[in-house]
Order: structure tokens, then C-alpha cells, then sequence
């Protein structure tokens, strides 16, 4: 490049950042899960005609996640200092479970209810929680599970939320038919809205600003699907 140019380079190195990123990984205990895999493997064999695991099997599957943080850009490096292990909840929750093309049954994170647990956890520790889903029905299904997750407290539309409100409930021909449905006084307590490529403008406007108040919403389940059109309005 300064051959190039002619002008003077520097070598730009990628370990470097400006500012510290902290990144982490929800992970399990090996010995939990594998004997979580071996019972379920067992009853399996005990239930042949069955096509998904008993009711009493599937509440067995229960796992208590870690997060697993690091101040640095990769994982290459293998020095225990770099890295820190900290429980995210406080006590189990329930796994999932598959079935594959041979009919045996395997487990599975159940991402999207323990992305909401976690996401209620910090909420409840007054932290704003950006989560990421991979369709717009898992981000609704979520934000009306939500509620069940945390006793928000009740948030108040200001004026301009109030007509964002107005404009798409217009739009929609009443406000029955809007994703967020406040109370006839401008309030509600869900505690958590969506963000995906079917809000209205307005909608999408209102969400973010409830998100962006110090005094609103804690957590906003987001849409990440590649094919929808859904980046936060500027």
C-alpha cells in the first residue's frame, strides 16, 4: 500500500480494538448434560412406541446455564486468566428436547425461553437486553410470554409515543390490531417489546423509543432473519 501510494502506512493489527467488547457463550456443565443425554437415552429404550419423551422424562431435563466471558477479540488464547465463568441464573431450568429422522431423542437448548430468562434476569438488575430471535413469531410469542418472566413495572407513553400509537393504530383500522396495546390511560406492563419487518414505521418508532427511555422497556426481542427488512429507524 505505501509503495502504492507513496505515502507512509502502518500495519493494522486485528487483536486490537479501541474499545473492550466483552463476549461470552451460554454454556452447561459436561457432567450435567451427559447425564441428562444418558437418561434420556434410557428412556428411550423404556418408551418404544412413544414418539416424543413423557411429560415426566421432559421435566427431568433441567440445567442450571453459565456464561463463559472474555475481554478478548478471539478465543485462541488458551490462558485461564483471560477467561471467566459466572452463573447467569440461579437455580435450573428446563431444557428441550428433539427427535431425529431415526426416531431418537436428543436434547436441545430451548435458546429462545433461556434467552428470555436471561434477559429478564438483567432486566430485574436494571440492564437493557437486546435479544435476537430468527422469526418475527418467535419474537411476538416471546414478548407475550414476557410477562410471565418479570413483574415489570408499569411504563407510561409520553405525547410523541402516544401519536406514534395513534398513526398505527389509524393505519390498522383500531388499536386492537397493533403489536402493543396500551391501557386506555397510555400505560401497560409487559415490560419488553418486538422489533421485526411487519411493524408499521410508527410502530417501530414507538418501540424503539421505549427502549431507548431510561424509564421504559428493559428488553426488545429483535427479528434477525437475513430476508426480513427490519434495521432500527435512524
Amino acid at each position: 500500500m505505501q509503495a502504492l501510494t507513496g505515502r507512509a502506512c502502518l500495519a493494522l493489527s486485528l487483536a486490537w480494538k479501541p474499545t473492550r467488547q466483552v463476549r461470552g457463550s451460554v454454556v452447561y456443565p459436561a457432567e450435567t448434560i451427559k447425564g441428562l443425554t444418558d437418561n434420556l437415552r434410557q428412556a428411550r429404550r423404556d418408551n418404544p412406541k412413544h414418539k416424543n419423551p413423557p411429560v415426566a422424562v421432559s421435566r427431568e431435563m433441567v440445567a442450571q446455564p453459565f456464561g463463559f466471558f472474555s475481554l478478548l477479540q478471539t478465543w485462541a488464547s488458551q490462558d485461564r486468566d483471560d477467561y471467566t465463568l459466572q452463573p447467569l441464573l440461579d437455580e435450573a431450568h428446563h431444557l428441550s428436547t428433539g427427535r431425529s429422522k431415526g426416531g431418537a431423542w436428543y436434547l436441545t437448548p430451548n435458546g429462545n425461553h433461556t434467552s428470555a430468562l436471561i434477559a429478564a434476569a438483567a432486566a430485574s438488575s436494571g440492564l437493557k437486553t437486546l435479544v435476537f430471535v430468527q422469526s418475527t413469531v418467535l419474537a411476538e410469542a416471546s414478548v407475550r410470554d414476557f410477562p410471565n418472566l418479570l413483574d415489570a413495572p408499569k411504563v407510561k407513553l409520553n405525547e410523541d409515543e402516544l401519536e406514534l400509537h395513534r398513526l398505527a393504530a389509524e393505519e390498522m383500522g383500531g388499536a386492537a390490531y397493533c403489536y402493543l396495546t396500551p391501557k386506555a390511560n397510555g400505560t401497560f406492563r409487559i415490560g419488553a417489546a418486538s422489533h421485526h419487518a411487519l411493524l408499521l414505521r410508527e410502530e417501530r418508532l414507538l418501540h424503539e423509543s421505549l427502549f431507548k427511555r431510561k424509564d421504559g422497556i428493559d428488553v426488545l426481542f429483535r427479528n434477525v432473519d437475513p430476508g426480513a427488512r427490519n434495521e432500527p429507524s435512524q
